[in-house]
């Protein structure tokens, strides 16, 4: 009984960890963009500092969870399901640094009014924090349908991306201030690093689906 207890708080630690990195990351992440819409600097350089606490935290998980398995030794599932949490933090990692190079586009420009386009860049960060958001509660409750969810999001995403595409393109192509040009270049940069982080959250949907019954949600038709 009392490895099971000793078990039950190590485990619980590392949720704690995961829901403190995903919290860092998903505020990083809003964070970025609003720093971009009003090109507030100040906002930027705060999250771009702020990564290292993501860093710190992904590093944490990894010792966690060396340590979680040499003392209780978990078999099978278990064992998937403790792993799957270093991908998942890597996963999150990578999504840090993408809102890192957000906000490293909104430290280039200045006073420039934002695009259009900031409407559907608005719509993605919406979808990619929900995907965020229900991708945790997929992984704690071992949620395949929740997971499954999130997995399928990820297209509103992509549809989202190539139409913002096209709409910057629209607005250069009618542009003539070679800063405006390179602003509008950038949003698409921007809207890619938001396409790519959506990807990870997609990442971790199919890793919960594959830890549960076996199989990668990319071989499976939903």
């Amino acid at each position: 009984m009392e490895h099971e207890n000793q078990n039950e708080i190590n485990y619980n630690i590392l949720k704690s960890i995961l829901s403190d990195m995903i919290e860092n990351v998903r505020i990083n992440l809003s964070g970025s963009i609003e720093s971009l819409e009003e090109l507030n600097v100040d906002m930027a350089n705060e999250i771009i500092v702020n990564d290292e606490i993501i860093d710190k935290l992904q590093k944490k998980i990894e010792r966690q969870v060396i340590n979680y398995v040499t003392r209780f030794q978990p078999l099978d599932k278990d064992l998937r399901y403790i792993i799957s949490l270093v991908k998942f933090a890597n996963d999150l990692e990578r999504i840090g640094d993408l809102a890192v190079n957000i906000a490293k586009t909104a430290t280039k420009h200045k006073g420039i009014l934002p695009s259009y386009s900031f409407i559907n860049i608005r719509k993605m960060i919406g979808y990619t924090e929900k995907m965020m958001k229900d991708i945790i509660d997929a992984y704690y409750k071992r949620d395949i349908e929740k997971a499954k969810e999130v997995y399928k999001m990820d297209k509103k995403v992509d549809n989202l991306y190539k139409h913002i595409r096209k709409n910057i393109a629209y607005e250069i192509k009618e542009e003539k201030d070679k800063e405006k040009v390179a602003f509008f270049l950038d949003l698409i940069l921007v809207s890619r690093y938001l396409e790519r982080a959506a990807d990870h959250a997609k990442n971790i949907a199919s890793e919960i689906h594959y830890v549960e019954v076996g199989i990668s949600l990319k071989e499976v038709t939903l």
